[in-house]
């Protein structure tokens, strides 16, 4: 499924496809673009075939060079890439001459004929590469060709506004929204009820967040995911050479991990035990309503049937106030202990969830 889904996220989901618009946008405008992205992106090479398609059917004066970030001399670096020997000769530095400006002076260079991708401007060099841009587009000659640049940029961020470029964050644009749907897909072929496809996806979307090849990885193990979510998420991120960083920063990933796992559950199990709750009172109304008001240790007494919870039900049925038949009375001791659960920050079991969904 991941080639159909890595197209169908990059052309047919509205944000993702406007982030890959905005960006080739910004190249055929002759700005570039601060693409800021988090640790993990999407199906990435199906990102950067979007954007270089969208570019070259609307030019032919540039073509597309990918370069990894050096971890310093830039300007040396684009001087060894694209310059000959004859022309590097040339270069003499001085004050008010940088590679930067020589580079923007010279016109017999294929230099200003590029689309220049550079991957991993990360942490210091990201300033490094924002100076010799700035210098860069300085000394441009009025109404000459230039380079157009798009800086790849993951977990870091600009400590200033870029010069010329145009800054597009990827989880400023892909949104809770858009992840939900494709876990939504994802899930679709999971042999399971509806309820629990739903809770899957919505699970596979708390956990692994934008990273979606991840989210389609857990997917996949099915009801492996669900009997130990935070494990399997940890283990196919592992398994993908997600940073995970040392043993203490595993630990307390595993730990967000696990409240993500109650979260999921109190969004998707607790409408379900208060929905069984309204179903009991209804059930057994005549015999509440004879005992109200009831006395409420932990606020204003109930005055209401459709007020009673869980607990006081319990124990209006335990002490004889209330006659539940034997079926009744174990769904309400079991309700109130699933419910106990979730309200002390703590996750239920996978078998609790496949009774509750």
């Amino acid at each position: 499924m991941s080639e159909k889904m890595e197209r169908f996220f990059w052309e047919q989901i509205t944000n993702a496809r406007n982030f890959t618009d905005q960006a080739a946008r910004a190249l055929l405008d002759g700005k570039g673009a601060l693409l800021q992205f988090p640790a993990a992106v999407p199906w990435y090479g199906s990102m950067v075939a979007a954007i270089q398609e969208k570019v070259m059917k609307n030019t032919s004066d540039k073509v597309f060079d990918f370069l990894e970030s050096p971890e310093a001399d830039i300007g040396k670096f684009l001087l060894d890439k694209y310059c000959k020997i004859e022309t590097k000769r040339k270069y003499r530095p001085r004050p008010g001459m940088t590679e930067a400006t020589f580079l923007a002076q010279m016109r017999d260079i294929v230099f200003h004929e590029r689309f220049i991708w550079v991957k991993n401007a990360n942490g210091h060099i990201l300033d490094e590469w924002l100076d010799f841009l700035d210098e860069y587009y300085k000394n441009l000659p009025p109404r000459e060709k230039a380079a157009v640049f798009i800086l790849e940029n993951r977990s870091s961020q600009a400590t200033r506004r870029p010069p010329r470029l145009e800054k597009i964050s990827f989880e400023a644009v892909i949104r809770t929204y858009d992840v939900h749907t494709i876990c939504t897909f994802l899930s679709a072929d999971v042999p399971c009820r509806d309820a629990m496809r739903e809770y899957l996806a919505d699970l596979a979307a708390n956990l692994c967040q934008t990273d979606l090849e991840l989210c389609e990885r857990c997917l996949n193990r099915e009801m492996e995911f669900l009997r130990s979510p935070a494990a399997i998420c940890m283990e196919e991120a592992r398994a993908m050479g997600r940073d995970l960083g040392n043993d203490k920063e595993q630990e307390k990933y595993a730990r967000q991990l696990e409240r993500m796992v109650w979260e999921t559950q109190l969004k998707n199990i607790f409408p379900i035990l208060e929905n069984r709750r309204i179903a009991l009172i209804e059930k057994y109304r005549a015999g509440i309503e004879k005992r109200l008001p009831i006395d409420n240790p932990g606020g204003d007494d109930f005055k209401e049937p459709m007020d009673v919870e869980l607990q006081t039900l319990y124990y209006l049925n335990a002490s004889g106030q209330l006659n539940m038949d034997e079926r009744d009375a174990s769904q309400c001791a079991y309700l109130r202990q699933c419910r106990n659960l979730l309200a002390h920050l703590t996750a239920l079991e996978a078998e609790d969830v496949e009774a509750l969904l």
